[in-house]
């Protein structure tokens, strides 16, 4: 979904510029402008799923996993960015007996689910 916003920014963008964008083949997912260099720094980033687990509700989150080498500008270097995603996970027995139900849940979800936040990495970018 995140690259997908990328692509109609990009694409928003090179048009407004009246040019054509084109997503370059075996780099990862860069997108670039026609007609323009690539960025001397830049990181490059392929898709992954994430297992939560089969007590984790979605099971599979999508993510990225930077490409550490594409960063080749000194002193930059690629970092992730990370989202904090809420999903459900089952409450285990400590959690029924002693943690208040969530009270964001509907009322029969309560007894055995809690929202936990896990952080996914959204996206690679240069930095010092």
């Amino acid at each position: 979904m995140l690259k997908v916003a990328l692509v109609v920014l990009v694409s928003t963008a090179a048009l407004a510029l009246g040019r054509q964008w084109s997503e370059e083949e075996g780099d990862g997912g860069g997108l670039m402008v026609e007609g323009s260099v690539p960025l001397p720094c830049s990181c490059n980033s392929h898709p992954k799923l994430i297992d939560l687990g089969h007590e984790s509700w979605p099971r599979y989150v999508t993510a990225v996993e930077c490409r550490y080498e594409s960063c080749w500008t000194s002193p930059y270097r690629c970092r992730e960015r990370t989202y904090p995603v809420k999903v459900l996970r089952r409450r285990d027995d400590v959690d029924q007996m002693f943690a208040p139900p969530d009270r964001n849940l509907p009322e029969e979800l309560r007894p055995s689910w809690k929202f936990v936040s896990v952080p996914v990495v959204v996206a690679c970018h240069c930095s010092s």
